[in-house]
């Protein structure tokens, strides 16, 4: 089961074309380090735009701080520039990221509707 209201997340693209994240083809599992079993399978769908184009819908389904466009992108604006401040590229909110949404469709009893 995925606990909360997270349904989206996203990260720069780059991350993805340097192999520090994963885009996931149509479904994946969760689960637990102690079983190895899947407790749930959740269906995912990427979409690549400037990161400053996130919208209302995407902000509240990340399910994080006031779940509101512009807290998004002051939240993720301000990772992303100590981030390149740290590994030395120029952020910029334009960047190319990949935004993930995902839904829950086993067990049903947990799936989204």
């Amino acid at each position: 089961m995925m606990p909360g209201p997270k349904r989206a997340t996203a990260c720069l693209l780059r991350d993805v074309e340097q192999g520090r994240e994963t885009m996931a083809r149509v479904m994946s599992w969760c689960s637990t380090e102690a079983t190895s079993r899947a407790q749930s399978v959740v269906r995912r769908r990427w979409r690549v735009k400037p990161l400053n184009q996130v919208d209302d819908a995407f902000a509240w389904d990340e399910g994080e701080g006031e779940r509101t466009r512009d807290d998004w992108l002051a939240m993720h604006k301000r990772y992303f520039k100590r981030r390149g401040a740290a590994e030395g590229f120029a952020f910029d909110d334009s960047l190319p990221a990949a935004f993930e949404r995902f839904t829950v469709v086993w067990p049903i009893v947990d799936a989204d509707s």
